[in-house]
């Protein structure tokens, strides 16, 4: 009995954390459930933003007191003006934490397809452990310096202007480059920034698409291509032929002036349990049920921006040329009335962009308002890249 009990106190105990979360992902972001200064919203828990903050139009909404106006600066190449926050208190799973900036995210909210009206950043993430477990949309969170038995394989990392740094390998045209990349996982994609191609120009016989809008966030939208990376090798796990953009911007976080060569994004991200331990400078990844799957492409070459006051009526911003979308005739400016006899307000905008990456049919049938005109296109089912 002596030897039995010994042998049970050698094996590692998963440690109680402080609270477990379900979570909602949209557009592989991560939205936890929280409450600030009494009002309910959820919040992107995004290892990408150097700093919490939420919308300055919801921080005047709940009159939350702070005049000092802020500079802030995203993906994008433009500055926006907030202000600093007093009193303002984010409630995460029963832990209290201080927000301190409010800066304007309502012009995202038409991208993202619902409000965004508060971002978790590095003051946060850097006070616990955290396990994410992608497969199963839980997060736990443990006091900092907690040691999670069994996590994966384990990553340095260097906190860099608040952002998580690690050396990565990437396959790109036959050709392996080491490379600095910033782990960001409020990113939906992995993107090339500025630096890396002004250092590596991207092969000719890599395949990518016509330049088109590639995302946005805090400063504005941001112009790229699409292509597929060979390979990424995360200390010794490798993913084979992600998708990745390529930053033609010169200014914004990813631009020339980037720090880092490899924005690394949700879509890699949420194939591991990702488990953030910044108080000991180490990541962990643990590979899960999606860490085999291909990499699904857009298949439509639409963007589309959501409107009105439930962000369901949705407007054509943008058609990546050469894609099917381009060859049925639509334009830019077309305002969506259904997809195969769907009303375009019957899904959400997130809905809407699985249906056109990852559907199984050969044709689609869209129909759009153009100028009070009705207009039918049959789109063939192709992805861009």
């Amino acid at each position: 009995m002596l030897a039995f009990s010994l042998l049970l106190a050698l094996v590692p105990q998963s440690p109680k954390p402080l609270a477990e979360l379900k979570f909602e992902m949209a557009g592989n972001r991560i939205y936890l459930p929280a409450v600030l200064n009494g009002r309910t919203t959820p919040a992107i828990f995004d290892t990408g933003a150097g700093a919490s903050a939420v919308d300055l139009k919801l921080a005047d909404d709940l009159k939350i007191p702070g005049e000092q106006k802020i500079q802030a600066g995203g993906v994008g190449a433009a500055a926006v003006t907030g202000r600093l926050l007093q009193s303002a208190k984010a409630d995460i799973g029963g832990q209290s934490h201080p927000i301190n900036f409010a800066i304007p995210f309502s012009s995202l909210n038409s991208a993202e397809g619902r409000p965004l009206e508060m971002i978790l950043g590095f003051d946060y993430i850097n006070r616990y452990t955290f396990q994410i477990d992608y497969a199963a949309q839980t997060m736990r969170i443990y006091p900092a310096n907690t040691i999670i038995p069994d996590s994966g394989t384990e990553i340095p990392i260097r906190i860099v202007t608040g952002h998580p740094h690690i050396r990565a390998k990437i396959g790109l045209g036959g050709q392996t480059h080491d490379v600095e990349a910033m782990i960001d996982s409020g990113a939906s994609s992995g993107s090339l920034t500025g630096r890396f191609t002004q250092t590596v120009p991207i092969p000719s016989t890599v395949k990518s698409t016509p330049s088109t809008i590639i995302g946005g966030g805090v400063g504005g939208f941001v112009s790229g291509r699409f292509i597929r990376l060979d390979s990424i090798d995360l200390n010794g796990l490798k993913v084979q032929n992600p998708i990745a953009t390529v930053t033609e911007a010169e200014g914004g976080a990813n631009g020339s002036k980037a720090n880092y060569d490899y924005l690394l994004g949700a879509d890699v991200l949420k194939r591991f349990t990702l488990t953030l331990d910044y108080a000991n400078k180490r990541v962990f990844l643990k590979p899960n049920s999606e860490a085999g799957k291909p990499f699904e492409a857009d298949k439509s070459g639409l963007r589309l921006l959501a409107g009105g006051s439930d962000l369901r009526s949705y407007t054509i911003a943008g058609v990546l040329p050469g894609s099917s979308s381009d060859q049925a005739g639509l334009k830019s400016g077309d305002i969506l009335v259904s997809i195969d006899g769907m009303a375009a307000n019957s899904k959400s905008l997130q809905e809407w962009r699985d249906y056109l990456r990852f559907s199984k049919q050969k044709t689609w049938t869209v129909i759009v308002d153009r100028k009070g005109e009705k207009i039918e296109a049959k789109l063939e089912v192709r992805p861009v890249i």
